[in-house]
């Protein structure tokens, strides 16, 4: 699961110039952090939402089964080390989210922050 990444360049600037922005470290401006307020519903409830469907996703029985009784050794150490990688991952995902990162409540919103958009300009 992914946020949804603004960059000037795309046609999808414009349709969320007037949203306000929360993160404003460029640093962290990709896909694995909400750069965007969500509106009506609050960024944790978002967040949470995300790491449920997450978690639904790879609790499901044939990801499972896959994951555990696959016959090639090599596919069965990778799985092992992915999911054991993923789950001190997730933990730490959640402690930077609710302690460590810091976001802004009423930030500017994105035409305002990154420049009016250049979509046109670029033949997207």
């Amino acid at each position: 699961m992914l946020y949804v990444t603004v960059y000037r360049w795309t046609p999808f600037c414009p349709t969320v110039a007037k949203r306000r922005v929360i993160q404003t470290d460029q640093r962290k401006s990709d896909d694995k952090h909400p750069l965007l307020s969500t509106g009506r519903v609050p960024l944790r409830r978002a967040f949470f939402w995300k790491k449920s469907i997450e978690a639904i996703m790879r609790a499901r029985p044939r990801a499972i089964l896959r994951s555990v009784f696959s016959r090639d050794p090599d596919v069965l150490h990778g799985m092992h080390r992915y999911l054991t990688m993923g789950h001190r991952a997730r933990f730490r995902k959640i402690a930077r989210f609710l302690y460590v990162d810091k976001r802004i409540k009423h930030g500017s919103s994105v035409e305002q922050f990154m420049g009016a958009s250049s979509h046109a300009d670029e033949g997207a």
